[in-house]
């Protein structure tokens, strides 16, 4: 992360000693522009819960493990840091309730569920390893120029889901009704650069689902960005996407190991990258001394032919892998024995690649 938000950047702050040294020497000493709160001063009770209808606070470091924020009908954090949890939930439906969060970090997971009314839901310059929303309905919901390094919604109706310059390290989501989406596909890291995201050692990641859990999350995902953004617009983007949502929708490990090594036909360098492999084994395979071969040799000026039973040189074996991969076959040098039979196998497999090649292609840049 290239810049720390709010406190964190004005403290010159850049990990968790040095944010727990701050607050273990400042807190109970006079006031400044930076509060700091515990549990005692927020009132929680035994569980870490409360139930005021507003909660505000601006420029406040709130040093609890975990807050837990009830039935609020009006939820303002602006300029503030959390070292814990922060969960929200509502029971009641009336009335509608809204959520801001701005210019804020926090160092455990934003958790938000439950929400029956909610009016508006809106995160602005926040930065948080990991933010769960489920079973919820919202009018609107929204990110601003905010990084998590996991993004999750699950069984979530939304009436406007908009989104401008987030970065989301994963990104998941499952039963998401979103009637109006404004969301820019670019904002998620579809390769798996997640690792920049700790990079002042401030921020812990969450950790990793069951397989088959994250396989169906991923897959929902996926389809979600090929739904609902204008990600068919970046050819390398929606060949990755698809790709990663074929991967995902299998279950079997022979499946998905074919579509990993085979970027699940859709990926023309991975197929390219195959084909050149295999085109240098049978190279070497055949420069073996064990196989022999037929070689014909043209002497132009003399007008006579010369044949001879052989091994290939190196020169030679690069040119008889290349007429024989390609199925193209001049006859000028002829297998023998067991060299035969390999001769036919290449020519199976380059057969077999460059006709996935051409469907890679084809997916990629014409569908």
């Amino acid at each position: 992360m290239r810049n720390r938000p709010g406190i964190l950047s004005a403290l010159k702050i850049s990990s968790k000693d040095q944010l727990r040294n701050y607050i273990d020497s400042k807190y109970g000493k006079s006031e400044g522009p930076i509060r700091i709160l515990k549990k005692p001063d927020l009132g929680l009770d035994s569980e870490d819960r409360t139930y005021d209808e507003i909660v505000e606070f601006e420029n406040a470091i709130i040093d609890v493990a975990k807050l837990s924020i009830r039935d609020a009908h009006k939820i303002n954090f602006i300029n503030c840091v959390f070292t814990g949890d922060v969960h929200v939930t509502q029971h009641e439906e009336e009335p509608p309730i809204e959520i801001l969060f701005h210019r804020s970090v926090c160092i455990g997971e934003i958790t938000v569920g439950g929400l029956g009314h909610t009016g508006r839901v809106a995160f602005d310059m926040v930065t948080a390893p990991e933010l769960r929303m489920t079973a919820s309905k919202i009018q609107v919901l929204e990110f601003t120029a905010c990084h998590f390094g996991k993004l999750s919604i699950e069984d979530v109706e939304a009436r406007t889901f908009d989104t401008y310059a987030n970065r989301f390290d994963n990104f998941e989501v499952s039963a998401f009704r979103p009637q109006e989406t404004k969301f820019d596909h670019s904002q998620v890291c579809l390769r798996g650069r997640r690792r920049k995201f700790n990079s002042f050692k401030l921020l812990t990641f969450p950790k990793t689902q069951e397989r088959e859990d994250r396989d169906q999350k991923r897959a929902s995902s996926m389809q979600f960005l090929l739904q609902h953004t204008g990600i068919h617009r970046d050819r390398a983007a929606l060949a990755h996407a698809k790709y990663l949502l074929s991967v995902a929708s299998k279950r079997q490990l022979w499946a998905r190991g074919i579509l990993r090594v085979s970027g699940a036909f859709i990926k023309p360098a991975r197929i390219g990258a195959l084909a050149a492999l295999a085109f240098v084994l049978y190279v070497g395979v055949f420069c073996l001394p064990r196989l022999s071969f037929i070689v014909t040799e043209y002497d132009v000026l003399q007008k006579s032919t010369k044949q001879e039973v052989r091994n290939l040189s190196l020169r030679e074996a690069i040119y008889f892998a290349g007429v024989t991969f390609t199925t193209i076959g001049y006859g000028d040098i002829a297998p023998l024995g067991t060299a035969r039979y390999v001769a036919v196998s290449e020519g199976a497999v380059g057969v077999t690649l460059l006709s996935a090649l051409l469907v890679a292609m084809t997916r990629k840049y014409v569908d």
